[in-house]
């Protein structure tokens, strides 16, 4: 896919900016570039990055390291997204890719919702560009990618179906969402009914 290393140095330019940018908009950087280069754009990676970095923010500093003991009690706290990016910066140097992930996914996936679903779509670009081919840059961006998840994990709420409803009638009983107005944090929020 990517004989000319461009992928690989287009994460290394990303990794110098955060995840958000403007207090919560994700950073598709990392995944816009893998989707450029695998299909064939790799030399425009480079010329729409150059537009594109300057709208982001540097890379979030830490305030408290996240342990592999006390990891729950930093799940889902925004505040603690640097954190998170050194955690997994340190898993995926220390342990191999694959082991982290099936540690980390069954983890994750109750919040999948994080970052408007942007923490287990930019995974999933990162697992697609490790299978192609392992490196540094590829393994630091899985370690970004789930650093981000867990930083604005989200529980999603769930209605567990019962009786022999229809599709129709089942998705008419899924409770709406009142104010659609504002971002998917708003509107999870808003389902306080639901376990």
């Amino acid at each position: 896919m990517n004989i000319d290393g461009t992928l690989d140095e287009a994460y290394e330019r990303l990794h110098r900016t955060g995840p958000e940018f403007e207090g919560w908009l994700s950073n598709h950087g990392p995944m816009a570039a893998e989707s450029m280069v695998r299909r064939g754009h790799a030399r425009e990676v480079h010329r729409w990055l150059d537009r594109y970095v300057r709208r982001l923010d540097e890379v979030p500093r830490g305030t408290s390291p996240v342990t592999a003991d006390g990891w729950r009690t930093a799940l889902g706290d925004p505040h603690r997204l640097g954190d998170w990016l050194a955690f997994f910066e340190r898993e995926v140097t220390e342990r191999p890719w694959r082991t982290v992930l099936e540690t980390w996914w069954p983890r994750l996936l109750p919040g999948i919702a994080a970052g408007a679903t942007h923490g287990v779509i930019r995974t999933g670009h990162a697992v697609h560009a490790l299978l192609d081919h392992e490196d540094g840059p590829r393994l630091a961006e899985l370690g970004q990618a789930l650093g981000y998840w867990a930083a604005r994990w989200q529980r999603v709420p769930s209605a567990v179906p019962s009786g022999t409803a229809g599709p129709a009638s089942a998705l008419a009983a899924v409770p709406r969402v009142p104010d659609q107005q504002a971002g998917i944090n708003h509107r999870l929020g808003q389902l306080t009914d639901l376990a």
